[in-house]
């Protein structure tokens, strides 16, 4: 066994072709964070401070460091935060062909969430070292991906579709128990922030302070269940932003399903966008 000391170095995302083209950038930006290494930081390039990211980053277990730079741009370089001990890996781990068979077989693919996620954490419970587990989901798990890793498992879940995941690192979001009130508060406030990166096409403003987000919640088990409008019925991006929203929603800490409802009472009037 080797155990890995040396981080590798940042990752460089540049959202601001993103955003030139129209495109909606925060999905972008977490599968990028996604794709990072263990001990990896992220480096994002974009033409604003991008506040409401802080929070959204900090939860996943990243600290910020934001400077201005030549043409008012920004530079935030993203640290994940000081792990405990280093784990150690096996010289092969990344190569798939090498694993034994493995120990258990689980099929989720009929489950709801948070059934998943706890099911393969309590089978990650039962390995032993060198041991695999093999997991088939309607989804790719990354909030399992990142919980075994956490706990000192190298894990690796093949998924048969692949949808947009939940990207919590804390296993708050799948306990038995019911989530706290200030919990709770937390992850619809996360929420809220992570909106705020997704602006409208036509008013060029934030979908939040436009006053698109009627109502968001959280049940236990991590279910979000965001209720929003758009400026006028019929409008076509309506698709386009529902869309974005369960995207970014599902990215949140502590979300591990995201429910997006489109309704039009009441409707969408000026007055209702933030001062």
């Amino acid at each position: 066994m080797t155990i890995e000391t040396q981080n590798p170095a940042p990752r460089e995302f540049d959202v601001r072709p993103i955003l030139r083209s129209g495109g909606e950038p925060f999905q972008a930006i977490m599968e990028a964070v996604n794709g990072l290494r263990p001990g990896q930081a992220l480096r994002l390039l974009a033409p604003f401070r991008p506040q409401p990211l802080f929070k959204v980053m900090e939860g996943r277990g990243f600290s910020h460091e934001a400077q201005e730079i030549q043409g008012g741009d920004w530079e935030v370089l993203f640290k994940p935060n000081a792990a405990g001990a280093p784990v150690e890996v096996s010289a092969d781990a990344d190569n798939a062909a090498s694993w034994p068979d493995p120990v258990e077989n689980l099929d989720l693919t009929e489950l709801d969430p948070p059934e998943p996620m706890v099911r393969i954490l309590a089978a990650v419970e039962r390995l032993q070292p060198g041991e695999v587990l093999f997991a088939l989901l309607s989804r790719e798990p990354i909030f399992s991906s990142r919980s075994c890793q956490s706990g000192g498992t190298s894990g690796r879940v093949i998924s048969t579709k692949h949808e947009p995941p939940s990207a919590s690192s804390s296993a708050s979001v799948i306990r038995a128990e019911a989530m706290s009130e200030p919990e709770n508060a937390t992850v619809c406030d996360s929420i809220r922030d992570a909106l705020r990166m997704i602006i409208d096409p036509e008013l060029g403003r934030n979908i939040v302070d436009l006053g698109l987000i009627y109502d968001v919640s959280v049940e236990d088990g991590g279910i979000a269940h965001v209720t929003m409008t758009t400026t006028t019925k019929g409008c076509p991006a309506s698709e386009y932003l529902k869309e974005a929203v369960r995207n970014c929603v599902w990215y949140v800490p502590g979300v591990e399903y995201a429910e997006v409802r489109l309704t039009y009472e009441p409707a969408w009037t000026p007055d209702m966008m933030a001062g």
